[in-house]
């Protein structure tokens, strides 16, 4: 919440607004918490960050949190991010069906509500932050379809929000935090495999790939792999 009064957005609202609070907590995790966000390192038991001492076990949970909630922010955004996609497939296969009917098929406005609503954003935002209107994919001037304008528009607010950015900045502390760790800490290796099967995950969010159906398939594949990565350690720092 005081990341969107900070930075001055409105119109978040819905599943939109979940992904605000978690970019909020992603981009407090990287500068706050344990002092650990320049990845001090931890040495016998303890190091000095400033002049606060950060113990080995606070670093480690500190890693934790931070993957944890990132891991979090993708699972959501790939929610929202294939329900759009599911939306403008609709929208695309309505418009050809309209089309050889000799129908026009949605307005422009429909098309915007209904990317809004899906997305839980109010139009206003999507259209300020969006860079596409729904007018250039609807008269046809074969730039894009359906799928491909509710897409772009979607990836260019969540970049408008700071979500990469957030994201990249939570990855990037929590591997220096890991490698801050003692070589010998028993829980080093385990922070590592989740370390990168979160990479992975958030590499793939950021750059989707492959057709609708498959995608699908893929999240599975990849937020599997972090359960199985993150199963050892939920005990101790879950």
């Amino acid at each position: 919440m005081g990341l969107w009064k900070a930075s001055g957005r409105k119109g978040l609202g819905g599943r939109q607004g979940t992904l605000a609070l978690l970019l909020g907590a992603v981009l407090l995790l990287c500068g706050c918490g344990t002092g650990a966000s320049d990845g001090s390192a931890a040495s016998g038991g303890g190091a000095s960050s400033g002049s606060q001492a950060v113990s080995t076990e606070e670093l480690a949970q500190h890693a934790y949190d931070l993957l944890e909630t990132v891991e979090t922010a993708c699972r959501e955004g790939m929610r929202c991010y294939r329900s759009v996609w599911q939306y403008g497939i609709e929208i695309g296969v309505e418009q050809e069906s309209a089309a050889l009917l000799g129908e026009s098929g949605s307005d422009a406005d429909t098309v915007m509500d209904g990317l809004a609503s899906r997305m839980g954003v109010e139009r206003s935002f999507l259209e300020e932050n969006g860079g596409y209107a729904a007018e250039d994919f609807l008269n046809g001037d074969g730039t894009y379809d359906g799928w491909q304008f509710c897409l772009w528009a979607t990836e260019n607010c969540y970049a408008a929000i700071g979500y990469y950015e957030g994201l990249d900045s939570a990855m990037e502390t929590a591997q220096d935090v890991i490698k801050s760790l003692p070589e010998g800490y028993e829980y080093r290796q385990a922070l590592k495999d989740y370390y990168t099967k979160t990479a992975a995950y958030v590499a793939y969010f950021e750059d989707v790939s492959g057709s609708y159906n498959s995608s699908g398939d893929t999240v599975a594949e990849y937020e599997n792999a972090i359960e199985a990565a993150k199963e050892g350690l939920l005990f101790d720092f879950g």
